[in-house]
């Protein structure tokens, strides 16, 4: 008859290889530039996306998008957009969630920001983090040969309908998207 004590050690031992084993990668060391999250939790600070987050790599941005100062590609809005979402992520007041892809060429830094107290009180989630008024975009090695963007999920949350004023920054440079989310931007 076996030693219960003893199976149990084994297992416990067992579970721990296991675990530890799948918090590293294929070679074995610890990944640091996975940046740790807390879904469901807005910060009041920028986010940083890991390099490996996104949904793939692609030659160009598609129609879907604008390329702006040549590092990031926004998504074009809906001023007719009206599905009205439900965005768990982004907290208890916010109701509406813009899903859309964006894009950020590799080997580039960028940071995009939209301004929280802005109507509609945006915030922005692309990749795994929690949605924020910020996200500074690494600068990334490219993953396949001839692929220039990376394409990370996510979009935009809001409490309400409203032209989103989205900030770029990039070597040294700065644009001011206007993105239609349900609401024209006008002029």
């Amino acid at each position: 008859m076996r030693d219960p004590g003893r199976a149990a050690s084994a297992a416990c031992a067992l579970l721990i290889a296991v675990t530890l084993g799948a918090c590293t990668s294929s070679g074995g060391e610890a990944r640091s530039d996975l940046v740790p999250s807390r879904p469901g939790s807005p910060r009041p600070d920028a986010t940083t996306p890991s390099c490996y987050a996104t949904v793939g790599e692609t030659t160009e941005v598609d129609e879907r998008a604008q390329a702006v100062l040549g590092t990031v590609g926004l998504p074009l809005g809906d001023a007719g957009w009206t599905a009205a979402g439900s965005s768990a992520d982004a907290g208890a007041s916010r109701q509406l969630f813009f899903k859309q892809g964006l894009y950020i060429r590799n080997e580039k830094h960028s940071v995009i920001s939209v301004d929280p107290a802005a109507p509609g009180r945006p915030l922005i989630g692309w990749g795994i983090d929690a949605p924020a008024p910020a996200m500074t975009a690494p600068a990334c090695p490219r993953q396949t040969e001839g692929r220039k963007w990376r394409v990370y999920a996510g979009g935009i949350h809001l409490d309400g309908f409203a032209c989103v004023t989205v900030t770029v920054r990039s070597g040294g440079r700065t644009a001011e998207v206007r993105i239609p989310v349900g609401a024209p931007c006008g002029p």
